[in-house]
């Protein structure tokens, strides 16, 4: 059977978008007909406690979760669990909290290629020095292994759609710069961005994804989604 394709959802950083952003690309990826695997490694649990609440939505709602994504809380024998679940899905979604992290390091291990969110401002700029000392230290780790570098592919998510045309665009092209400048060998930026719209507060709460919804922000988080897909065809060539 076809490998899992494992994706680490990670930053060095907290409040950035990383729950957020693995539970709409789970559920983007389950309405694209994928097996999928959500894995919650981070000890704020927060995509235990929306899976708790998505239990309601599907209910209140008489949607059937036969065919619903699956989550799993793993904060110990990740190895072990991912050698034991490779071949059972498509996607193997892993969040991470917002530091280096023993799991971080653990699922880089295993990961094809990793989604980091960053805002645009100055000070999350200066985190990833941290990210790529990480993803040194893993890649470090895979290379005593034979396994090729593990790639991470920041974007730039919580966008203002008011600053779009000024601020945004200075400090994406800050960040572009600063990515090429050969310091940071194992990031690169991509293409898309995620906009902030008050529908990622909101589904939280509801237990529902964005692109469960018809508000704008579904249609920006597919073509976001189809980049991810693009990156994982490049790399299972």
């Amino acid at each position: 059977m076809k490998r899992s394709t494992i994706i680490l959802v990670g930053s060095t950083k907290g409040g950035v978008g990383k729950s957020t952003t693995a539970i709409n690309l789970a559920l983007e990826g389950k309405n694209r007909g994928k097996r999928v695997l959500l894995m919650d490694t981070d000890e704020q649990a927060t995509i235990d406690k929306f899976i708790r609440k998505r239990t309601t939505y599907l209910e209140t709602n008489k949607i059937s979760d036969i065919d619903d994504i699956e989550s799993v809380i793993q904060r110990s024998n990740i190895p072990k669990f991912l050698r034991q679940n490779l071949d059972r899905y498509d996607w193997i979604i892993i969040d991470t909290s917002g530091k280096t992290s023993e799991e971080f390091v653990k699922a880089g291990l295993f990961a094809d290629f990793v989604i980091s969110p960053t805002t645009p401002c100055e000070a999350d700029n200066d985190e990833l020095a941290s990210l790529q000392k990480i993803l040194s230290q893993i890649n470090t780790l895979r290379d005593a292994n034979d396994v090729e570098a593990l790639l991470c592919y920041t974007f730039m998510n919580k966008v203002d759609p008011k600053t779009l045309n000024t601020f945004f665009k200075s400090e994406k092209a800050k960040v572009k710069e600063l990515l090429s400048n050969g310091d940071y060998p194992h990031i690169n930026l991509m293409k898309q961005y995620l906009t902030y719209y008050n529908v990622y507060q909101k589904m939280h709460g509801g237990g529902y994804g964005v692109v469960e919804t018809k508000d704008r922000a579904k249609g920006q988080f597919q073509v976001f989604v189809n980049e991810i897909c693009e990156i994982e065809s490049r790399i299972n060539k």
